[in-house]
């Protein structure tokens, strides 16, 4: 039985905490040794920092390009001041006029450590550099 004087509160329950956000400081090494802050367009780079502000466990860092394929490069990572210095250095310079998409993921597919997967998008100045066509020999007939 409910007081009529008394005020019933109603309790929300709000579920499991909601995972923050991971903020990268993402820059790139251009031709003459300096550097930029990424931040929506870079000039044509061959190297990637990815200043990831903790020190994560079970994460996996990925470069993909406007065709949704992973990027080649040697990558290296170490802890650092309570979070990770990851360098990724491409195999070939990224391309004028293309998108790509850096992500910072979970390994496990689980949540990424309280934190939610990290995406930055970018695009790399200039124009889109057609590549030259393939010239093959005559197939010989059989």
């Amino acid at each position: 039985m409910v007081d009529a004087g008394a005020v019933a509160e109603l309790a929300v329950d709000a579920g499991p905490p909601q995972p923050a956000e991971l903020r990268l400081i993402v820059t790139a090494t251009g031709a003459d040794g300096g550097f930029e802050v990424v931040d929506g367009q870079v000039d044509p780079v061959k190297q990637l920092g990815i200043w990831i502000p903790v020190a994560l466990a079970d994460y996996r860092l990925r470069v993909f390009d406007d065709g949704d394929r992973i990027v080649p490069s040697d990558d290296t990572a170490h802890e650092a001041d309570g979070g990770i210095d990851y360098q990724v250095m491409f195999l070939e310079p990224l391309r004028s006029g293309r998108s790509y998409r850096l992500t910072v993921e979970s390994q496990l597919g689980q949540q990424l450590e309280g934190f939610r997967d990290a995406e930055v998008l970018f695009k790399v100045r200039g124009e889109i550099q057609r590549e030259p066509k393939k010239t093959g020999g005559k197939k010989k007939k059989r």
